[in-house]
Order: C-alpha cells, then structure tokens, then sequence
C-alpha cells in the first residue's frame, strides 16, 4: 500500500471519535494505530492522553474511565484498546455499548486495535461502525504494493535495489504465494537483514542468496526446474535442502504431485484449444501461480507428465504399505524422473 493512500486513511480515521482497525496485515494494522496516535499527539502529551487497555482484561469501567477522562493541553484523549473482539464479545449483549461508542465527543479518539482479526463482520456493532466509515481494514499487498512497499523500507536503510531483483527477493520471501503465512514483519526482518549485510549502497542477488532464508515454495519451484532439465544432481540438491527447513516428506510428495497434476492439466486445457485466461479459471490458481505452471508445462510431453504421475503415486503406495526410508524413497524417486532415457 503506498504512502499517500495510508496517510490519508490515517488523516480520515484520525478525525473520527473511533475507529476499529482490522486485517491479516497485522504490520499494517498496528503501524496504523501507531501513525494516528503521532499525528494526534507529540511525545509529551502521550504522557497524559494516551491509555492502552487490553480487551482480553478490561471491563467496561476501565474503558468508560479513560473515555470520559478529559485531555490535558491537547486537542484530544486517546484510548487504544487492544484484542477489543474480546472485550465485544464479553460486553456487547445488546445495544448499550455501540450507543456509547456513537456518542463519544470530539474530544476523545477510542482506537479499537485488532491484529488477530476477530470481529466477526456479521455483527451488527461491526455494521454499524462500517456504516459510520469508523473502520480500516489492511489485507495482504498485492505485488504492486509489495513492491512500492520494499523499495520505501529498503530507501528506509540508505540502500538501492534493482527492479530484476526485488522481484528475486520477493520471490524469494514467499509473502505473495497461497497459503504461506509470511507476513510484512517477517519480511522487513529480511530486508533489514540484507540491507545490513551488504557493503555496498546496492543490493546484489548475491547478497540476497547469501541472507535470505529460502521459502519452500521457492525450493519446489527450484526443484521443478531442475526435473525439467532433468539434472538430478541438482534434484537432490534442492530436496537435501528442503529436508534441513524439517518439512514432512509426505507433504513434499504430496507438493510435487499437485504441481505436476497442474502442469498436466494445463497441457491437456491447451491441447483442447482453451484460452489461457480459461485455463487459469478451470485451475483456479492465482496469475504468478499459473505463469509458473505455464512455463514449466513447455518442458514435458503430455505422455513424460503421465508417467510422473505414475511413480508418484506408487511412492506414495509404497510409503503408506511397506517399511520404507522416506528420504530414500524421494531420492530414488527424482532420479526415475529425470532418468534420461
């Protein structure tokens, strides 16, 4: 998210008298919270207007306490109320407590602070303060925003990029992939990390390659190329790797297999003439997913994806019926692969 959009969010939220800020972003949820209360008051007015309260432990009282609490040589009073899905669920048996958030003075700011993203948004209290424009919710970035977001945070430690391998880096962390649960304060660690360790003013892909920790998504990726080239020492290579992040065999299997199936689904969609927007509907993978399988799905015959199949499926009959060694099993696995003959 650029910083022009999040200013102006925060400018907006900041003229209200609450505010419930919410997402699975939660570095955006909290930098948000954060942001408000700078704007609002300098360093020595938080001394005397600014009140955390946990909704896990606060009641009512304490909340009405420090609501009602007038500001001291400030415009306004500021209550931050964390965990506040808690506290709602907890107080909220009918309308008593919306009516008194909807009419708290301008004189007082109450921030409700939720990075486990609790509320349900079913609720009519929920509804009423979307209603209202008292809400902000950050999801996850999109690659535009990603990208706009690691250039701020890497210009942030006097360092450059190129754009070739910002895109590696992103690549790299995984925050963009299905399911993974990357989120931007792992990612700034990261950066920082690498930031830290180069030398120069410019970051190298070197430099990224030495830092940064490899996403399993990335070594799968990396995996498949290999078997598309059919290099088997590289293989292993990447599965020696992938074994020391303590993944489950099983589940690595379980990876292979569906990328495969889709590699040979999208064959089978493009020998059928569908268009590839259709296939990426049929498949029902997002569009850096299905580049990805697009371009792997160059490298094998329709017959060669098949027969992979195959040996997935009696490796995995094997794992589930005999005594085997699992590690030995993928190794003699991603050699039938990339056997050449």
């Amino acid at each position: 998210m650029d910083k022009l959009s999040v200013s102006s969010m925060v400018r907006e939220a900041a003229s209200k008298p609450i505010c419930y800020i919410f997402g699975e972003e939660t570095y955006l949820v909290e930098k948000a919270a954060a942001d408000i209360v700078t704007s609002l008051l300098t360093p020595q007015q938080q001394t005397i207007n600014l009140a955390y309260l946990d909704g896990k432990t606060a009641g009512v009282e304490d909340l009405e306490a420090s609501c009602e609490t007038l500001p001291f040589l400030a415009a306004k009073r500021i209550t931050v109320l964390k965990n506040p899905s808690f506290f709602l669920e907890k107080e909220s048996k009918d309308d008593t407590l919306l009516n008194y958030f909807l009419k708290l003075g301008d004189h007082q700011l109450l921030l409700l602070v939720d990075s486990e993203n609790g509320l349900k948004k079913n609720t009519r209290i929920y509804k009423q303060l979307e209603k209202r424009g008292y809400t902000m919710e950050f999801v996850k970035l999109n690659s535009n925003q990603l990208q706009s977001w690691a250039r701020q945070s890497i210009a942030s430690e006097g360092k450059d990029i190129s754009q070739s391998d910002l895109s590696y880096l992103l690549q790299l962390s995984g925050y963009l992939n299905r399911n993974n649960t990357t989120n931007l304060y792992d990612l700034e660690n990261e950066l920082n990390k690498v930031a830290a360790y180069t030398s120069s003013n410019q970051i190298s892909r070197d430099d990224i390659d030495r830092v940064m920790t490899r996403s399993l998504d990335k070594n799968i990726f990396d995996l498949l190329e290999a078997l598309g080239r059919k290099d088997t020492g590289k293989a292993l290579e990447l599965f020696h790797e992938i074994q020391l992040m303590n993944e489950p065999v099983q589940r690595l299997l379980f990876m292979i297999s569906r990328q495969f199936r889709l590699i040979l689904a999208y064959t089978s969609y493009r020998k059928k003439g569908y268009s590839e927007s259709e296939i990426q509907s049929k498949l029902q993978i997002k569009p850096y997913e299905f580049t990805r399988i697009s371009t792997q799905a160059q490298k094998f015959s329709e017959g060669y994806l098949e027969d992979i199949l195959e040996m997935i499926l009696r490796t995995d009959k094997r794992f589930k019926t005999l005594p085997v060694d699992p590690k030995l099993e993928i190794e003699m696995l991603l050699v039938s692969i990339t056997d050449k003959k």
